[in-house]
């Protein structure tokens, strides 16, 4: 991606078009990860917890996880998922809470997501999106 003459000035051009050029499909891998997450999550389940999803206009995606309680009722837990191109940023809302954001970034060799200031790979950012979700107890 760099050339080696590059100075810093050329390569923050880069990498802001590398951004631009590659946040999409970044998103998707990102949302292929929570969907196969889901899917797992519905395989292995023993006590009838699911996840549902749905996919709206390719930059959201609803998570709908209905989790039994012991007593045997149940409680839905929705997480929205949102991808917004124009600011290469993901961000993740469970239950209405305050939004988890992840800046999608590049550097001279790709483009990724990040969080907490450190890459993360497709399918930590499932788990960290989804894992409270899925598996914190419900009251």
């Amino acid at each position: 991606m760099t050339q080696p003459n590059s100075n810093w000035v050329e390569r923050k051009v880069l990498r802001e078009q590398s951004v631009t050029a590659n946040a999409p499909d970044v998103w998707q891998s990102a949302r292929a990860a929570v969907l196969s997450v889901c899917d797992s999550f519905n395989k292995f389940s023993a006590d009838g917890s699911d996840a549902d999803t749905e996919v709206r206009n390719g930059h959201f995606l609803q998570v709908s996880i209905r989790l039994k309680k012991q007593s045997g009722d149940s409680v839905i837990r929705r997480v929205a998922i949102q991808f917004d191109q124009r600011k290469a940023i993901i961000s993740v809302t469970v239950d209405g809470a305050t939004p988890k954001v992840f800046p999608i970034k590049a550097d001279e060799n790709h483009c990724f997501v990040e969080f907490d200031g450190k890459e993360i790979t497709p399918d930590r950012f499932s788990e960290i999106a989804l894992s409270d979700a899925l598996y914190k107890k419900p009251s």
